[in-house]
């Protein structure tokens, strides 16, 4: 299999400290299932991969339980419905899985839907000790009014939040502290107002990284990108926005919960149109006409937060087209939003991501400690096949250039791959 390193700038960013074949993806799939959803959070001792198996006659999603030190498999691929143990229309897992890592508890949250012929469930596991192998798992079955396209969970002091695509979209608080303690646990559902434009529309959920908590009594923060000449009635030339919602949740007396859209923050323009649209078929990859989904829907999961004393950050990114007209060509816009001292969210510093012409997108962006950025995400072309590739930027760069001090791209043929270290 070919690979390569592609290098634009002297390398800044160390390599990675493990890179290892994660578990392959063996069902079926409609064409709209391009790429198959891979998922992984890491912990104190484990790295958990999931993978989207949806097919008309799906048995559920696959995770394995890797040894994040050294890589080795530790348990799976295991299919994520063998756990339930509690009867009900979630014995019958369906696809979209969810990994993640609750480390201010140090636990684990996996989850999926429900076979939709069985009707509208969020099936939620949560880890009973630090340990997802023989620790076992608490069971929740969420029945959500409409079917729970698309989730995206994230976890908060006072809640897990969780988004969807719901015709309007949707928002819900699960009660995080009786489920870390296995108790029967409500959820609280709002919408959001539809924008015109995309057929299918989603928030997505800030999520916590690092060892300091949000204020006390923070709310929980979904934002999206609005294109206003796709989404609006009267555009505002040269530029565009970032919705951002808080939900305020009360578990004890739930009609004090609120969710309000509390800024609309304006960003540089960009271009939401990629094969117009609707469409799940653009990018193109080598040796076929099947073109890939460009997710131009949504700010990329996951939404990053942290706290650095002085300052919150959020960051995140979503695809767009960065040539504009008729060119459909895909690349990552990033951005990152500060609030100082309990004040409001503005935007600190956004850039784009698109040095040659092949195609960026589905972006994972993440920041260290110390500020730092990372930026994973797919690449494909009529030349390259799709791959996975990182970039980064210090916290010493000034604010607003755009993420380029290192570039490396993992190139796959046909035949599969091969890892590579830069």
């Amino acid at each position: 299999a070919e690979q390569q390193v592609l290098t634009l700038s002297p390398r800044t960013f160390s390599p990675p400290d493990l890179n290892f074949e994660g578990q392959g993806f063996t069902g079926s799939c409609p064409p709209q299932c391009y790429p198959p959803d891979t998922v992984g959070d890491i912990g104190q001792d484990h790295y958990i991969q999931a993978v989207n198996l949806w097919d008309a006659t799906s048995t559920g999603t696959h995770f394995t339980v890797y040894d994040k030190r050294t890589g080795d498999v530790l348990s799976g691929p295991t299919i994520l419905d063998s756990l339930w143990t509690a009867g009900g229309d979630c014995e019958h897992g369906f696809a979209y899985p969810i990994v993640l890592h609750d480390q201010m508890a140090n636990r684990w949250l996996l989850a999926e839907f429900a076979h939709p012929s069985l009707g509208n469930h969020l099936c939620v596991y949560v880890s009973r000790t630090d340990d997802p192998i023989t620790g076992g798992w608490y069971l929740y079955d969420f029945p959500t009014p409409q079917f729970p396209d698309y989730p995206k969970f994230a976890v908060w002091p006072d809640a897990y939040y969780v988004s969807s695509n719901e015709g309007d979209p949707a928002v819900y608080a699960l009660d995080r502290s009786r489920m870390l303690a296995g108790q029967p646990a409500t959820f609280q559902r709002f919408t959001a107002t539809r924008l015109g434009g995309f057929p299918f529309q989603a928030l997505t959920p800030a999520d916590m990284d690092g060892g300091a908590l949000p204020p006390t009594g923070s709310p929980g923060l979904f934002v999206r990108h609005r294109d206003d000449e796709v989404h609006d009635a009267q555009p505002v030339a040269g530029t565009d926005f970032l919705d951002l919602f808080e939900l305020h949740v009360d578990f004890a007396t739930p009609a004090n919960s609120t969710f309000t859209q509390v800024a609309s923050i304006p960003v540089a323009e960009f271009e939401s149109e990629l094969c117009g649209l609707e469409s799940y078929f653009c990018f193109p990859q080598p040796g076929t006409t099947t073109r890939l989904d460009p997710l131009r829907e949504v700010v990329m999961w996951r939404l990053s937060y942290r706290n650095f004393g002085a300052h919150e950050s959020l960051i995140g990114n979503f695809v767009a087209d960065v040539d504009g007209g008729t060119a459909d060509h895909g690349g990552i816009r990033w951005f990152e939003l500060r609030r100082v001292c309990g004040g409001q969210w503005n935007l600190f510093q956004e850039g784009t991501w698109a040095p040659d012409a092949h195609h960026r997108w589905m972006g994972s962006i993440g920041m260290d400690g110390r500020g730092n950025i990372a930026l994973g995400y797919s690449l494909s072309s009529t030349t390259v096949f799709p791959s996975i590739a990182y970039v980064g930027r210090l916290s010493s760069d000034p604010p607003g250039i755009r993420v380029r001090k290192q570039e490396a791209e993992l190139r796959l043929s046909g035949a599969g791959c091969r890892r590579v270290t830069p």
